[in-house]
């Protein structure tokens, strides 16, 4: 017989799968913990990170900040960083001053610890340091510098640099305000950074070697020419005024006055009588005080001093009008008060090389170590080519000097003369208002004007500075 099985209610039939399905569920609970513990760690370690993410972010914007600071104070005070002040203290007198850093970032430059852990403000957790290098390393020259911005937020520094280009009257081949309806014309030459707040007057065709910038929108061609002006490197209308009636100011000349009472040459006042100042290729400047208001005979001019370039710092400040010349060996800046003209009564030349006209051609090198003299003249009024006599004038004359009439033009008081002569300029031209050298008719001088590339990072000391440009923010590793 088959045996009887029992067909009673399932559930009261024995269970075998009771311990599986602990089993599986104390394995899931476990799952469940740990995947819990992993997003939970997760979690920390994604708000870790966006903790030092938003640190790294800090210590940036804190870099940046400091180089922004620095910016600011440069942008304010209008000078070189060696003669810069911080609340009123020169910040050559800031912590240790200039002073020499070896290593990979300054390559042994002068750097100067402008500011030190300085807090962001306004509850920000981050601090910022500055440093500013001269690329040059003569700090009293040279216009060329890196701004170096560390910041600190946490355990994390960012390094943030912006080169800054100290930008002087002698930067310009050529910088007006106005251009006078003066022509430039055929048989002019002109080399060097061209900057003209007004509209340029064209007669004929010459020749522009640098780049040139007007505000205005057009240009004036005379009608009676055939005019085609050789732009070489571009010409830019409808370009930003340089703001030049804030920037040429007799504090400009203030800060040579000041360098001129401390290691220069600064000269007493005369009852309204000249100066003449001669320049001997020996590297001494003989001043000589005038007798007479109008001198117009050697006897009108009393013996004077002579001293030698090298013995000063090499400003020459005077409160009357100054009559120059001569040979420059070494490097000068002769400045004249506000309302004071600067008068040139004979060729101005650098001692070396013996002949002038040689810098005057393309292949003179003017990187050459040799040709290290340098001279700038700062007018508070104009700054005038008058001999005694036109026909003093050989054919050709030279003028080797970065000359700025703050107040007035760089103007020929023979301009209505002939023979016509040619200018031989090395340096640069900056006025308020240009003056007339020439005229069309064929009198005066025709315009051979050569840029000193030297004044672009080293101008003759002192010189003043109109702004800062910078260039190649760079963020290190």
């Amino acid at each position: 017989m088959r045996p009887t099985h029992y067909r009673g209610r399932s559930w009261l039939r024995p269970r075998r799968d009771g311990g599986f399905i602990l089993t599986l569920s104390l394995v899931v609970t476990l799952l469940v913990v740990i995947l819990g513990m992993v997003m939970l760690e997760s979690s920390q370690l994604e708000m870790t990170l966006a903790a030092r993410d938003s640190q790294r972010i800090l210590a940036y914007n804190a870099a940046e900040l400091g180089v922004e600071m620095a910016a600011a104070m440069a942008s304010s005070q209008k000078t070189p960083w060696a003669i810069m002040k911080y609340n009123g203290t020169a910040v050559s007198n800031l912590n240790g001053g200039w002073h020499t850093i070896s290593g990979s970032i300054y390559g042994s430059n002068q750097v100067l610890n402008l500011f030190i852990n300085q807090p962001v403000g306004g509850g920000v957790p981050a601090t910022y340091s500055v440093d500013v290098e001269d690329l040059f390393g003569a700090i009293y020259t040279s216009g060329t510098y890196r701004v170096h911005g560390y910041g600190y937020a946490g355990p994390y520094t960012r390094h943030v640099t912006a080169d800054a280009q100290c930008v002087t009257y002698a930067s310009f081949g050529w910088l007006t305000n106005s251009e006078n309806n003066v022509y430039w014309r055929t048989g002019d030459s002109i080399s060097g950074w061209v900057y003209t707040n007004d509209q340029l007057h064209i007669a004929g065709s010459p020749v522009f070697k640098g780049k040139v910038n007007s505000a205005a929108s057009s240009v004036d061609y005379s009608s009676g020419y055939t005019n085609n002006p050789d732009f070489q490197q571009g010409l830019y209308l409808n370009s930003p005024q340089v703001p030049m009636s804030t920037l040429v100011n007799t504090n400009q000349i203030t800060l040579i006055q000041t360098k001129a009472t401390s290691g220069g040459i600064n000269l007493a006042t005369n009852g309204g009588k000249p100066y003449r100042v001669t320049f001997n290729a020996a590297g001494t400047v003989l001043i000589q005080p005038a007798k007479v208001t109008s001198p117009t005979k050697e006897s009108d001019w009393n013996t004077g001093t002579t001293t030698t370039l090298s013995n000063t710092n090499g400003a020459i400040y005077s409160p009357e009008q100054v009559w120059v010349r001569g040979t420059v060996n070494g490097q000068a800046t002769l400045a004249t008060a506000s309302g004071k003209d600067i008068r040139v009564i004979d060729d101005i030349v650098y001692n070396y090389p013996s002949n002038p006209a040689t810098v005057f051609q393309s292949t003179f090198d003017l990187s050459n170590p040799s040709f290290d003299d340098k001279l700038g003249l700062i007018a508070g009024n104009d700054i005038v080519i008058r001999p005694p006599a036109w026909g003093d004038f050989a054919t050709d004359v030279y003028l080797m000097a970065s000359v700025c009439s703050v107040g007035g033009s760089f103007e020929n008081y023979y301009y209505t003369s002939t023979p016509q002569k040619t200018l031989h300029l090395l340096g640069g031209i900056a006025q308020q208002t240009r003056g007339a050298v020439g005229q069309l008719s064929g009198t005066g001088f025709y315009k051979d004007y050569k840029y000193d590339s030297r004044f672009v990072a080293s101008p003759p000391p002192h010189f003043p500075t109109i702004m800062y440009t910078y260039s190649r923010w760079w963020l290190y590793p």
